[in-house]
């Protein structure tokens, strides 16, 4: 089987875990609840950047899937770059999470 078709299987929910790679995470010390960024491989078809790592006091850590945003009646809207399955938004939240935490 190739990375595309074994992406394919995970992204219809046929894989409970995609094979996730956490290329990059950069701290950020000066942001408030923002701790960083990082970069993940999804099975070695999908690469995905600028995921921000948030850390709100008193709350568990998450991570947050790339935004753009817009101007509509003088208020900034939020989007989502990209959409995919809960199980591979999981998967990829435990990865990178995994990863920012084993380099303080």
């Amino acid at each position: 089987m190739d990375n595309l078709t074994d992406l394919r299987k995970a992204l219809r929910g046929s894989q409970t875990n995609p094979m996730i790679t956490v290329e990059r995470i950069t701290r950020i010390d000066t942001a408030g609840s923002l701790q960083g960024f990082a970069s993940v491989d999804v099975g070695g078809a999908l690469r995905i950047h600028d995921l921000r790592i948030i850390h709100q006091d008193g709350q568990s850590p998450w991570v947050s899937m790339p935004q753009a945003s817009y101007e509509q009646d003088g208020r900034r809207k939020w989007y989502s770059i990209i959409e995919m399955p809960d199980n591979v938004k999981v998967a990829i939240q435990d990865a990178v999470l995994k990863a920012w935490r084993a380099d303080p």
